[in-house]
């Protein structure tokens, strides 16, 4: 069995076979787009050296270095994003805009945009680039670890799985960065290894020079999968689906899990990536990676297999040719016109007898004028001194050169219009055609870099839950800039919630990021500046039409602008602003039920008041003609205990039917308890004597009457109708 080392030799042995036709390519096509007139890397050894020994001019135009900085400085204009957007489980759109939070705040602590800028740089240039992912302790006195990118500025150092299907790499098994340290400082952080860097390098490795007082190691991930079983149950206290491995809760648990019928299970092959750290032939270090993708990032421009062998291409590629054809061109008309003596005057040796020294100077001093003679000794004419035509440039050198020029647009695909130049193009439309035609001609970059972003994001979304897996306050980066603050709790119930902190008059964010699925992708639109631009100028527009919408969308006008306190004045426009256009208020279908209900309420209000009324006229007739029945009744009594001795318990038995016939001849539109309350009082003072004298004590009510007011039948024995009394 193959030891570690041997393992390790073994995969970067066949990165290095795989690699070794593109990294050849890369060099020259990195050297070639950073040509000068130092380096002269855009001459070829053998001719260069010829044309200095001779001096022949040779000259470097470098146009390439301008074409490939169109695209790297439109990508550093149009910086692309991170995005997450919730699809399920228990995911929220305020948990995928607190993820989006967690990325630029992890982006900006990295000074991500300079990372991307070297990589892109790469990428353009020699055809690939690559970033990287990395923990650390947040501060010296933590223990709280935190994500962040690292640059990689040297794309020769990296070497990954050649067997990677993915365009992103995240299928990769293994990968290798190396690294020269400092001899001293590498004997400092791993005492006891002065041998390992003695000799060789890590791994044989030598894509470039050492310096003596360096040694050079190599990181080294791999990925060991391992078997599993994946569980799902259902959470009794939030309902949700929960899915757990067997590795992760145990032998125990997993039998009781497995024995609920409603538990599903699947086997599963997890990844695990680890590190190791080599110098020379010896492990120095080896620890666990806490996701389960290598954190390498890798962008191309084109990469393409023929005949076996891998080969990545940049922009600077295909502009190889057409550059030398101009330095070629460029040098020789040079060198022509070098060659060419200055303009001679032709004269006669006695036309300038005596005027030497000025016609000597004739061709470098600029003189008024210029004596000759025009007379001989002898009396005889001397023609007139006159000067020879100067040489023409000769019409190959100018075509070549231009006819270079048109090979380099077109192979590069940007036009004048696209860098910098104007055009034939005089309308709006028309320029942004143009405009899109070279973005078109290099979009596989932008796409690519894209592909990275999207990848790099998926990274964080797998580390973030395992590397803030304790209860701590984050800060979260705004689109616009703005810092605001979230809990993050790995224990929380929900994906995201709000609550209301009373004492401090606030409403603090919680989040777990344990909870909910969420997609990635990556925003490759303008950037947030650009956009508040154009909101501007479209809102100015809409406005400048429509005054009118001033009162509805002004605030947003003043949002989108870019000047001191623009913010605040639209703030305070915004508390102007109608209810109903921020959509707080009614909508106008409710408006409209509302106004019917309030015509309802006053309708039945009147109605009530006019019924009220009603009742109270009845209620005062039947009142009187009950007094006036009780007036007689009394009378009765009266006659009938002069008459005879009264016995109480027909007296008590008289009473009650009283009482009945009150409650019975009440207000029809009354019920029994209303009329219960309406009479008893009345009837209560009516018949104090009789009660007093049916033995009630003075003061207490008669069990009859306190049965009454509650509505409860009574028990006393109903008298004989009223007819067998008469």
């Amino acid at each position: 069995m193959a030891t570690f080392l041997e393992t390790a030799k073994k995969r970067f042995q066949r990165c290095q076979a795989w690699e070794a036709n593109a990294r050849l390519h890369y060099d020259y096509d990195v050297k070639f787009a950073n040509g000068d007139a130092y380096n002269m890397y855009q001459w070829p050894d053998t001719i260069s050296s010829d044309r200095r020994a001779s001096d022949r001019p040779c000259l470097t135009t470098n146009v390439v270095k301008q074409h490939n900085f169109s695209i790297i400085n439109d990508a550093m204009q149009n910086k692309p994003g991170i995005k997450y957007r919730a699809v399920g489980d228990g995911a929220s759109k305020e948990g995928a805009d607190i993820w989006d939070g967690i990325a630029r705040q992890i982006e900006y602590t990295s000074s991500f945009q300079s990372i991307l800028d070297v990589a892109t740089k790469s990428q353009v240039e020699g055809g690939v680039g690559y970033w990287r992912v990395i923990t650390e302790f947040e501060n010296d006195k933590s223990f709280n670890q935190v994500i962040k990118f690292a640059p990689i500025s040297d794309a020769r150092a990296v070497y990954i799985d050649p067997d990677c299907q993915q365009l992103s790499c995240s299928d990769a098994n293994f990968a290798f960065i190396f690294n020269d340290m400092l001899m001293e400082e590498f004997n400092r952080l791993y005492p006891g290894n002065e041998d390992a860097c003695s000799g060789t390098t890590a791994l044989g490795e030598s894509y470039s020079w050492i310096k003596k007082d360096h040694v050079r190691v190599a990181e080294y991930f791999y990925v060991e999968e391992q078997k599993d079983t994946l569980v799902l149950i259902e959470d009794q206290e939030t309902g949700q689906s929960v899915t757990l491995l067997k590795s992760q809760i145990g032998q125990g648990a997993f039998r009781l899990l497995k024995a609920d019928a409603a538990t599903m299970t699947r086997p599963v092959v997890t990844r695990q990536v680890k590190w190791a750290l080599i110098a020379g032939n010896k492990k120095i270090e080896e620890t666990d990676w806490a996701g389960k993708y290598i954190p390498i990032i890798k962008i191309v421009g084109e990469e393409i297999v023929i005949d076996g062998l891998l080969d990545r291409k940049g922009h600077t590629r295909a502009m190889l040719d057409a550059q030398r054809m101009l330095n070629y061109w460029n040098s020789a008309s040079v060198e022509f016109g070098a060659l060419q003596t200055k303009t001679p005057w032709v004269v006669a040796k006695e036309a300038v007898d005596g005027f030497e020294d000025e016609w000597a100077l004739a061709n470098q001093e600029n003189m008024a004028y210029l004596l000759w003679n025009s007379k001989a000794e002898d009396g005889a004419d001397i023609a007139k001194p006159e000067r020879i035509a100067p040489p023409v440039q000769a019409m190959a050198y100018s075509q070549g050169a231009q006819q270079a020029r048109a090979e380099m647009m077109m192979v590069s695909g940007q036009y004048e219009n696209t860098m910098g130049q104007q055009g034939n193009e005089r309308t709006g439309k028309a320029i942004s055609e143009r405009q899109r035609q070279g973005d078109r001609a290099t979009y596989h970059f932008i796409n690519n870099i894209g592909i990275g972003i999207r990848f790099s994001g998926e990274i964080l979304k797998d580390l973030i839950p395992k590397i803030y897996d304790t209860k701590r306050v984050m800060q979260l980066l705004g689109e616009d800039g703005v810092e605001t603050q979230v809990m993050l709790d790995p224990n929380a119930k929900q994906a995201w919630e709000k609550r209301k902190m009373v004492q401090e008059f606030s409403v603090e964010q919680i989040f777990n990021p344990n909870i909910g699925e969420y997609a990635v992708y990556a925003d490759m639109g303008p950037g947030y500046a650009t956009r508040r631009e154009e909101a501007w100028n479209a809102f100015n527009a809409i406005l400048t039409q429509s005054p009118q919408l001033v009162s509805v969308i002004g605030d947003l006008l003043l949002a989108a602008g870019d000047f001191p306190l623009s913010q605040e004045a639209a703030a305070r426009l915004r508390r102007m602003v109608p209810p109903v256009a921020l959509g707080e208020g009614p909508s106008q279908e409710v408006k409209e039920a509302q106004q019917q209900l309030e015509q309802a309420k006053g309708l039945v209000g009147q109605l009530t008041e006019e019924n009220a009324t009603l009742r109270i006229a009845a209620k005062g007739r039947d009142e009187a003609n009950l007094v006036a029945g009780y007036k007689g009744e009394t009378e009765r009594l009266k006659a009938l205990g002069e008459m005879t001795p009264i016995d109480p318990m027909a007296l008590q038995m008289l009473v009650g039917q009283l009482v009945s016939e009150a409650m019975a001849t009440a207000l029809g539109k009354q019920t029994v308890a209303e009329a219960k309350r309406a009479m008893l009082p009345d009837v209560t003072q009516g018949t104090a004597a009789h009660a007093a004298a049916a033995g009630s004590m003075p003061g207490q009510m008669n069990p009859l009457m306190a049965m009454a007011r509650q509505g409860q039948p009574s028990m006393v024995p109903q008298g004989p109708p009223r007819q067998v009394m008469q």
